[in-house]
């Protein structure tokens, strides 16, 4: 039996893939990355492939993840959206990075599924993994914001180069909006977004030391946040606390009555739903919107 335990899992091995590219990615932008962005989403979409090889010939097992219908309709109308865009290279672009992170999503749902009992410890792996990777992003934040921004203004001056240097990015000099390996303020402001829910899950965990990282965690990427003065961000971290502490209140309140979770409960809809279109009615979300869509 204790052989059987000991014995090598092949899931392990992609698993260990994905770490090194989320590890990565955060760090190569797919801006001034081009490149190696396209490998990134063909290696992902090749997985993808060959797993979904596997299913069909009977070698492996899919194992619902509760987000296909959702994945399914969001990328159903991306597809419509594309196809009678304006611009259909930009929305095929942006088609095709989505779908390829729901790939990498599901691809690592089904690995760590795979992986059984070391998945359940790679999962805490993947989540180091990543917060170590974020570490990394928002500190690069923090040189550009204290010493990178009036370093480069300095070096532009010294070499009198402020007057052929491109506007937007002296722009993005002088406003000291940081943006990390991102390029831009608001991207870096979205990926911190995503990266908080992955820190507060620390402090879930017992032992005061964990209670403790996780605050620090999130003291340094809300702080990170704040620098890329991000509208839209705010308001995106305003909503999804919202709908967070209602998942909680109603999950702890359906706990208490029944001792199971229940549904969110559709009154905390209504200042979410405030807030969205109060942030909508604002001219430069509202122009933000419809050039988007």
């Amino acid at each position: 039996m204790k052989a059987g335990k000991n014995r090598f899992n092949p899931a392990i091995l992609p698993l260990t893939g994905f770490a090194v590219y989320i590890f990565l990615r955060p760090l190569l932008d797919g801006l001034t990355h081009y490149n190696l962005q396209l490998l990134f989403q063909l290696a992902v979409t090749a997985a993808a492939a060959v797993y979904a090889g596997l299913i069909l010939l009977g070698r492996a097992r899919y194992r619902p993840t509760g987000l296909e219908a959702a994945a399914l309709l969001f990328l159903a109308v991306n597809a419509i959206s594309a196809a009678v865009s304006t611009s259909p290279y930009r929305s095929t672009r942006l088609f095709l990075e989505h779908l390829h992170y729901f790939l990498l999503f599901f691809l690592l749902v089904q690995m760590l599924a795979a992986a059984g009992e070391r998945g359940e410890r790679f999962s805490r792996v993947l989540r180091a993994v990543i917060l170590a990777s974020g570490i990394l992003v928002c500190l690069y934040a923090l040189e550009q914001y204290f010493w990178g921004f009036r370093e480069t203004l300095g070096y532009l001056k010294e070499s009198n180069l402020l007057a052929t240097t491109n506007p937007d990015l002296l722009a993005r000099l002088y406003s000291r909006r940081v943006f990390s390996t991102f390029v831009y303020p608001n991207i870096l402001a979205g990926y911190l977004i995503a990266l908080l829910p992955v820190a507060i899950s620390l402090g879930s965990e017992a032992g005061a030391d964990r209670r403790t990282l996780a605050a620090l965690l999130s003291l340094l990427l809300l702080t990170t946040l704040g620098l890329t003065r991000s509208t839209g961000a705010m308001a995106a971290l305003g909503i999804t606390g919202l709908l967070w502490l209602a998942a909680a209140w109603s999950g702890r309140r359906a706990r208490a009555r029944t001792g199971t979770p229940d549904r969110l409960q559709p009154a905390w809809l209504v200042p979410v739903l405030t807030l969205a279109g109060g942030l909508i009615g604002r001219a430069s979300c509202r122009e933000r919107v419809f050039i988007t869509v």
